[in-house]
Order: C-alpha cells, then sequence, then structure tokens
C-alpha cells in the first residue's frame, strides 16, 4: 500500500523528492529503484522542475529581477511537464 500511495503521488505531481520524504528512504537512488522510474529520467525531470520553479519564484522587479519572457518560459516548461504526466 505504501508503495502503491507513493507511486500514484509521483506520477500525479513529478515530484521525485516528495516521493522520497514519503518513502523516508537515504538514498534517492533507493526511492527511484523503489519506484521503478529510470534514475536518469526522473532526476533529469526533478531537475528541470526545480530550476522553473526557481525562476518563478526570482523577483520580477529591481536589479535582480528575471524578465517576463524567461518567467514565461518557465510556466510553460511546467505546463508541458504537466501536460505529459497526464498523459502517461
Amino acid at each position: 500500500m505504501r508503495r502503491t500511495r507513493t507511486a500514484l503521488i509521483y506520477k500525479q505531481k513529478s515530484n521525485l523528492r516528495a516521493a522520497h520524504i514519503l518513502l523516508g528512504h537515504t538514498k534517492i537512488e533507493t526511492t527511484v529503484r523503489y519506484l521503478g522510474v529510470d534514475i536518469k529520467d526522473a532526476l533529469d525531470l526533478a531537475e528541470v522542475i526545480e530550476v522553473c520553479i526557481a525562476v518563478l519564484r526570482a523577483p520580477t522587479t529591481g536589479p535582480t529581477a528575471i524578465g517576463p519572457n524567461l518567467a514565461q518560459a518557465a510556466r510553460d516548461v511546467l505546463g508541458k511537464v504537466l501536460e505529459h504526466r497526464t498523459r502517461t
């Protein structure tokens, strides 16, 4: 039951870190093996999502502000990731 619930959460949210925390594994590799996903794909996807979230959390005004094009690109990437996850 624990694996099934966590696998569903991972499939819906594509959040490897959340699955890792829920399962209580010491190593992320253990979580990847436990869920039966390809480690490279999972880590690449996690990195893309983390970068997009960091971009969207960046300031929109001031000297370190991100431009609107970069913010829109991050939203587009996250949208495509979520769209892909709902189809699979």
